[in-house]
């Protein structure tokens, strides 16, 4: 299994480290883990999906569209959630734009920000907790 999940201290948050080759069938597998049922996604405050140690990423716009609908379904459940990409690379940051653009912070009521590095997304994820 290329990923594992983390919950983040008691702050409500989950971290989905991707590592080596992924593909349509694990991306969808961890957002079913993740969001498994109504008592977590209501106990969220933050996502991050680091993409770091991916080596291969063999995602279609199909998947980006299923994954999107997960996001845009739970977001009824909670509106207020912080989710953050690692995403260093091209693809990776394009996909994940391209999810934005299926999931999109109005239509879910979340706050979505890309990154190139888990330092620059770990700044702007403190800083807006701080908010909260």
């Amino acid at each position: 299994m290329p990923y594992k999940i983390s919950k983040l201290n008691d702050e409500g948050g989950v971290q989905t480290t991707f590592y080596g080759k992924v593909t349509d069938e694990m991306l969808i597998e961890s957002n079913k883990e993740r969001l498994a049922s109504t008592e977590l996604i209501k106990s969220y405050r933050y996502f991050i999906s680091d993409y770091t140690d991916v080596t291969d990423l063999s995602i279609s716009n199909h998947t980006i569209r299923k994954i999107a609908q997960m996001a845009i379904n739970a977001s009824k459940l909670n509106e207020n959630i912080l989710v953050v990409g690692i995403l260093p690379n091209d693809l990776e940051f394009g996909l994940g734009r391209m999810w934005q653009g299926y999931a999109s912070d109005e239509e879910t009521g979340w706050c979505t920000k890309g990154f190139r590095t888990s330092d620059a997304a770990d700044k702007w994820l403190k800083t807006q907790l701080s908010k909260l």
